[in-house]
């Protein structure tokens, strides 16, 4: 069965496979003036800057899947595994290089499938029907989280879910690329959205997710091939705090618009700001993948990356040992 334990786990261990993406620079907003300032290259240089257009849209297919086993003795082992699938558009509303830019993010489509031990529930937004749709009882913030397993978890994903698709947050992007503020979407308030869907609805959670793909993480705006550069972040981590990642990048290729950038980082536990739970260790980390970057566009045209972490130790009185591996993938949609 699906016990609260471990639906609030796949949602921890799907808020740190999506807040640890380690983008470099990403997608595009677009303005009828450039947002940016002009930048020098030099030669075999290519400019990794995304570029804000004022009523550019781009569409992104993003896809979270996780698997993890939990022991918890004298508890027999069980695993557990989910998979998200989220449709969205980033819509740029104003821009200016001096005070950054203005953000529109549409939440088109969402489909979730979790698995814990013999049970599964699946949600598909695209499959509601116009009827249950209307008659969706609206989220609200003071809607309780049942300590008690539902009686049909299925009906309770579904209510908790779909006033997702079709929500639209504003988000404020400072010239720098750092998502400042989060606005909007007060249907996500629910307790139950935000234990099933995890970040996407939590405006920390937004900044966590989508702020890579706005940020440049790179002392330049440019760089040639072979180049090197690191970047550290410090993020909030449920059960934990705060957790520390550092990443490596090198531009691999640059080529006919395209730039390939490869990365490899770590996380850990950062001891310099204080852990909520140091009983918890986190161990065996490991996070790694690359990027396609269209530097004609200025927009991430796709990206993918593994990553692994176990935690082991005491959790709320209870002797725990969660192992987690993670996938992300975006990939930008062309009309």
């Amino acid at each position: 069965m699906l016990t609260p334990f471990q639906g609030r786990f796949i949602t921890a261990a799907a808020a740190c496979m999506v807040a640890a993406m380690p983008l470099a620079p990403a997608a595009r907003a677009q303005s009828t003036q450039p947002n940016e300032k002009a930048v020098r290259l030099a030669p075999g240089e290519v400019d990794l800057r995304p570029r804000f257009r004022v009523g550019d849209e781009l569409k992104y297919v993003m896809t979270l899947e996780n698997d993890g086993s939990t022991q918890i003795p004298p508890l027999e082992p069980s695993s557990q595994t989910s998979r998200q699938q989220i449709e969205f558009r980033l819509k740029t509303i104003s821009t200016d290089s001096e005070k950054g830019s203005v953000v529109e993010l549409i939440y088109d489509s969402l489909r979730v499938s979790l698995e814990a031990g013999d049970q599964k529930v699946e949600f598909d937004s695209r499959k509601q029907s116009p009827a249950r749709k209307q008659n969706q009882k609206p989220a609200r913030a003071t809607d309780p989280d049942p300590l008690g397993e539902p009686a049909d978890p299925a009906e309770s994903l579904t209510d908790a879910l779909a006033p997702i698709a079709g929500s639209k947050l504003t988000l404020t992007i400072d010239p720098d690329g750092t998502i400042t503020q989060v606005t909007g979407g007060s249907e996500l308030a629910a307790a139950l959205v935000g234990r099933y869907a995890g970040p996407i609805a939590d405006p920390q959670g937004v900044k966590d997710l989508f702020g890579p793909i706005f940020s440049l993480r790179k002392a330049k705006p440019s760089a040639a091939p072979g180049e090197k550069w690191q970047h550290v972040d410090r993020l909030e981590f449920p059960m934990l705090g705060k957790l520390r990642l550092t990443t490596d990048y090198t531009l691999k290729s640059a080529s006919r618009g395209k730039a390939t950038v490869d990365f490899r980082g770590t996380m850990d536990l950062d001891t310099e700001t204080g852990v909520q739970d140091q009983s918890i260790k986190l161990k065996d980390t490991r996070y790694e993948g690359s990027y396609i970057w269209d530097t004609e566009a200025g927009a991430l045209d796709s990206m993918q990356q593994v990553q692994k972490f176990t935690l082991d130790g005491e959790m709320q009185g209870a002797t725990v040992k969660i192992t987690s591996n993670g996938r992300v993938k975006i990939e930008r949609q062309r009309r």
